[in-house]
């Protein structure tokens, strides 16, 4: 029994699309499971960044800043005595300022402690 050249050639043609097809239908399916491993890392990712802006959000509430401030920082408001012009501060000829003149003026400036 010969078979004809056109047998060899379909017998031949299937042979490699079989093989393609193959090799297509594992890369598909490699492909599937790094896209579902990258789904579920996004996942993680956005609901980690979610716990992370209600962090944030806590962090950043101003009633608990104002709290924390008060407590730690002991800040109080200026008075109107501090404020002095820029006239006032004496500039030496090179540019630095007197240390002497600044003295003086922080002296009368920033309140005293007084001791107990």
């Amino acid at each position: 029994m010969i078979f004809r050249l056109s047998t060899w050639f379909s017998l031949i043609l299937f042979l490699c699309v079989g093989v393609i097809l193959f090799q297509v239908k594992y890369t598909v399916a490699d492909l599937e499971n790094v896209h579902k491993s990258l789904k579920n890392e996004i996942q993680t990712q956005s609901e980690e960044l979610h716990t992370l802006y209600a962090e944030w959000s806590y962090l950043n509430d101003p009633a608990r800043i104002q709290v924390l401030a008060q407590k730690y920082l002991k800040l109080v408001p200026i008075k109107g005595e501090q404020i002095i012009p820029y006239s006032e501060l004496k500039n030496s000829g090179l540019g630095a300022y007197d240390r002497q003149e600044l003295n003086k003026i922080i002296k009368k400036v920033v309140p005293q402690k007084r001791a107990p």
